[in-house]
C-alpha cells in the first residue's frame, strides 16, 4: 500500500534526523520529563533542539496513541491501521532497546526510544494476546507479529502457570471446528514456541 512506504519513509527520516542531532550533541532526549538530559543552548542551535524535541514529542505520542487504538471493541478499520503502522514503527525503532553499542552493557539515557514505558508491560501484551483470538485474519497475524517483537519471555506469561493457562486455552481453540479459532489457536501456540 502507499501509505505504508509513505509511513516507513516518514519514520526512517525521523529516526535518522533525530539520531543525527544526537550524534552531533545538539539535542538529547529527556527521560520521563527529566530536565538533567536538556543542554543549553543558544540561537539556532537551540531552534535545532526544540524542533528535535518536539519530533521526539510527536513520535512517541503517535506510538501511545496506535497502541491505544487498539482496544478490544475498536472498529475493525481503526485497529487494523493502528496494528500496520505499530508494525512499520517496530521495524524502525525495536522495542528492546539494542544494547550493542554500549561497551559496558548498560542502557543509555540517551537512547533513542519512541515509545511509553507501559507500551511493554504485562497488561500490554495480554491486549494484544487477546486481539490473536480477533475475527478478522488480519488483525489476529499483525498482533502475532507485534507480539514477536516483543522482549523474551513475553512480559505478563513469563511463569509457567501462565504460560501453561495460555497453552489450554490455544489447545481449545486449535481444536474448534471454526476456522478462526483454530487459526488463533495456532497463532497463540506458535507465540509461546517462539517467546517461551
Amino acid at each position: 500500500m502507499k501509505w505504508s512506504s509513505l509511513f516507513r519513509k516518514f519514520f526512517s527520516r525521523v529516526r535518522t534526523a533525530l539520531e543525527r542531532q544526537l550524534k552531533m550533541g545538539n539535542w538529547k532526549p529527556l527521560v520521563s520529563g527529566d530536565s538533567n538530559g536538556v543542554c543549553l543552548l543558544a540561537g539556532s542551535e537551540k531552534v535545532t533542539k526544540q524542533r528535535a524535541e518536539s519530533l521526539f514529542d510527536f513520535t512517541k505520542w503517535l506510538s501511545c496513541f496506535m497502541f491505544f487504538s487498539c482496544y478490544p471493541s475498536a472498529p475493525y478499520e481503526r485497529k487494523i491501521m493502528a496494528m500496520d503502522l505499530i508494525l512499520i514503527m517496530l521495524n524502525i525503532w525495536p522495542v528492546v532497546p539494542d544494547l550493542s553499542d554500549n561497551k559496558d552493557g548498560s542502557c543509555p539515557e540517551t537512547t533513542l526510544y519512541p515509545y511509553s514505558k507501559s507500551f511493554t508491560k504485562p497488561d500490554s501484551t495480554l491486549l494484544l494476546v487477546g486481539s490473536i483470538v480477533d475475527s478478522w485474519d488480519r488483525l489476529r497475524v499483525d498482533a502475532f507479529r507485534v507480539l514477536l517483537h516483543f522482549p523474551t519471555p513475553l512480559p505478563g506469561i513469563c511463569s509457567p502457570d501462565l504460560v501453561r493457562k495460555v497453552v489450554i486455552l490455544a489447545k481449545k481453540l486449535v481444536c474448534s471446528p471454526r476456522v478462526r479459532e483454530s487459526d488463533a489457536g495456532a497463532l497463540m501456540m506458535r507465540l509461546v514456541f517462539r517467546k517461551d
